[in-house]
């Protein structure tokens, strides 16, 4: 019941949203990081462990490597480029413009690029300062999907700093590019 932890071993892989049914409690979604199942996230014959808080179950914890960031994986640029397949830390291939990015709310991939896709600011994919980044190879971000189908770059980090294109970090509601002093 609600309140309580299972520990399971699934007999397949889910690819979509899950529901797990067990005793009389009937069929409850399953959840990771707020956000509804969408595939991969159980994998058979791994271990997982799910917690009932009285309206769902919450997946905890899972043996699978591929849902903490140790997991590296490889994606290839697209106009559309879909994360929600994609290792929870994997490097972006490829030089094809990114005008949006498909990642499921709740859910978050850093990505490291290996070339120079623009990365195209818009209503759906929003980036530090409201403007186009030009990728370089090494470069680093971290993207989170949001409601209606929104994703967010919460962090863009250069490889290394140019005399004309500094680091582009922002934090919402921080200070950044601030020198110190004690006058």
């Amino acid at each position: 019941g609600s309140g309580q932890y299972v520990f399971f071993i699934p007999a397949n892989t889910n690819t979509g949203a899950t529901t797990f049914n067990r005793d009389t409690r009937g069929a409850l979604s399953v959840f990771f990081n707020g956000a509804a199942l969408i595939g991969g996230e159980l994998v058979q014959n791994i271990p997982a462990l799910l917690y009932e808080d009285g309206t769902q179950y919450q997946l905890i914890a899972t043996a699978w490597n591929g849902m903490n960031y140790q997991t590296r994986g490889s994606v290839t640029s697209a106009s559309t480029l879909n994360l929600d397949t994609a290792a929870p830390y994997s490097q972006v291939t490829g030089a094809t413009q990114i005008n949006a990015i498909t990642l499921g709310n709740g859910r978050i991939r850093w990505l490291e690029f290996a070339s120079t896709p623009v990365i195209a600011n818009g209503a759906s994919l929003i980036l530090p300062g409201g403007v186009n980044i030009t990728a370089a190879a090494g470069d680093t971000a971290c993207f989170v999907g949001e409601a209606s189908s929104v994703v967010r770059c919460l962090v863009y980090q250069r490889a290394a700093a140019s005399g004309s294109t500094p680091p582009v970090t922002a934090f919402t509601g921080g200070l950044y590019r601030l020198t110190l002093s004690n006058n």
